[in-house]
């Protein structure tokens, strides 16, 4: 699982030696990848055995990726004129709503204590300290704040101590704006 989640993997991403026409479809093929390894461990967690620590380290992974998929947005928006990217807002936009969907994924598994041991989900509110903030940062105005509400509702929510603390450091670090709106 190390291997499969590795932020190694999102070197190649970066690599601005490599065209950004090669790069975006490799972002889109590892988030497909993702998803379907993810399917793979959420199905056979139904069973006796719990995965929710692979679990966790995918949901970690897939946020990292949703922010390389930014960088990889921003470096082809660089290279459009201002009346062209205006042009490009739909496009945007869809790669908002996708930020949201990861964003409310993520959110939605601190409720899942069927499937996630608290100390799974306290180091899952961790892990998410560093890219959450930065993924909200990036949805529209309206998602954010109903993404922060469900964010608060469920460190109030939490019945583990540890996870309502967890989710508090999260929400406090999620409030603020962590990169420039586009």
């Amino acid at each position: 699982m190390k291997r499969a989640v590795s932020t190694a993997n999102l070197a190649a991403l970066r690599d601005r030696s490599t065209p950004l026409e090669q790069r975006m479809p490799q972002i889109v093929a590892l988030t497909q990848h993702v998803g379907a390894l993810t399917l793979v461990y959420v199905a056979a967690s139904n069973g006796d055995e719990s995965f929710d620590r692979e679990l966790v380290e995918m949901a970690s992974f897939v946020a990292k990726v949703s922010l390389e998929a930014w960088a990889a947005v921003d470096e082809f928006l660089e290279t459009l004129p201002p009346d062209v990217r205006k042009q490009r807002e739909a496009g945007l936009d869809q790669v908002r709503a996708g930020s949201s969907q990861v964003v409310g994924g993520a959110i939605t598994t601190f409720g899942e204590t069927n499937v996630y041991r608290p100390a799974e989900l306290v180091r899952f509110a961790a892990a998410l300290e560093e890219t959450l903030p930065l993924l909200l940062a990036r949805v529209s105005e309206e998602s954010r704040a109903e993404l922060l509400v469900q964010l608060r509702t469920a460190a109030t929510d939490a019945k583990n101590k540890d996870v309502a603390a967890a989710l508090r450091r999260l929400l406090e670090v999620s409030e603020k704006r962590q990169t420039p709106r586009m």
